[in-house]
């Protein structure tokens, strides 16, 4: 049989919740390997592709959106990639922070935030705008030098071969010193407010319980168990709303009770949902900025800004070179299919040498 030519380019998938971009890579390797035994006979287990990223990717699995991956030689072209700037929608949620700055950490702090209004959320992401976010990284200090054994006087009265093995194990002193390093810049080139809402079904921090936090399997959810991402569908899924339903239920009405033009329970829970949903409101920003620019800070940052403070509760990758969400993606259920992937890398090179074409001519449409 004749050897067939490698397949080689660029495609973007969107990652659903729940899965790390090597789980995603993997899922594709596979499909690859299922379509190589397809077509060549002989070929055995080895990889058959090489699969890559961008290194500017969040290793987030709660993280979704643009995923870009690179196959054989295609991986070459993903520092381009890598260089352009991302778009991306971040959600929030004001009056509380965590240790790590996201859903995920414990609260640090709770400031009421009822009174932030849309307007005034509006008119501070544009003071933001053009921020530089600088990383230091400040590496330990090297551990103090070691005493100096009492065999180093007397070295030069042992064998050839004991003094080499004296010299193997011995650590010669170093001075301790910090070596700090500065990363790339990363800088805010728009904002824009998307969404802010008072009125939500987001779980607060304080209301989380470990299973819904760092101990979480991914693996195993469910459809049911939607609420465990930090995001339910349904306001009765909060622990504090079930507790109150069931001492509503738990309470008996008595007679005179009945006959009393008095609210119903559904109504006071409705009412109690709304009071407490309006202390913590929730916003979603669109953010274009450089590659790899740390949204934990940046949401951080606001809650800062308007005198209080403010955490992560999802991330979502809009835009990543020259791939769009939507547009440019593969859905997750589409990559278990080799022609998928393989009409999906032959778009992106179409994209390409038709943005080329329009350099040539000027900036003019086809």
């Amino acid at each position: 049989m004749a050897k067939k030519e490698k397949v080689q380019g660029l495609f973007a998938v969107n990652k659903p919740k729940g899965l790390t971009v090597h789980q995603v890579l993997e899922f594709i390797n596979q499909t690859f390997r299922r379509h190589a035994e397809a077509t060549r006979f002989e070929m055995t287990r080895r990889q058959v592709v090489e699969l890559g990223t961008c290194m500017s990717l969040t290793t987030k699995s709660w993280a979704t959106g643009v995923v870009v991956v690179g196959v054989n030689q295609g991986n070459r072209l993903l520092k381009e990639q890598e260089k352009m700037n991302e778009i991306i929608h971040a959600t929030g949620m004001l009056g509380f922070s965590t240790d790590t700055r996201d859903f995920k950490g414990d609260p640090v702090r709770q400031i009421p935030a009822a009174q932030i209004g849309k307007d005034t959320l509006a008119e501070l992401l544009q003071k933001l705008v053009g921020k530089v976010y600088n990383r230091e990284i400040t590496m330990p200090a090297t551990p103090p030098a070691p005493e100096k054994p009492a065999w180093i006087t007397h070295l030069n009265t042992f064998g050839k071969k004991k003094k080499k093995k004296l010299l193997q194990e011995y650590t010669r002193p170093r001075p301790a010193e910090k070596v700090i390093e500065f990363t790339t810049p990363k800088k805010i080139y728009r904002m824009e407010l998307l969404d802010f809402k008072k009125l939500h079904s987001y779980p607060l921090p304080t209301e989380r319980t470990r299973k819904y936090d760092n101990d979480y399997d991914y693996e195993d959810e469910g459809e049911d168990d939607e609420y465990k991402w930090g995001g339910p569908s349904t306001p009765l899924a909060s622990p504090s709303v079930q507790r109150m339903i069931k001492s509503l239920a738990k309470t008996p009405m008595s007679s005179k009770a009945t006959s009393m033009p008095t609210a119903s329970p559904l109504t006071n829970l409705i009412k109690s949902i709304e009071s407490k949903a309006h202390e913590n409101p929730i916003f979603k920003v669109e953010i274009e900025c450089s590659p790899s620019t740390p949204i934990e800070r940046v949401i951080h940052d606001i809650g800062l800004s308007l005198n209080n403070a403010a955490y992560l509760l999802e991330i979502e990758r809009i835009k990543q070179g020259d791939f769009i969400l939507h547009e440019d993606t593969l859905d997750w259920e589409q990559c278990g299919e080799f022609d998928n992937i393989y009409d999906a890398m032959n778009n992106w090179i179409r994209k390409v040498r038709r943005r080329e074409l329009q350099k040539e001519l000027g900036g003019r449409n086809l």
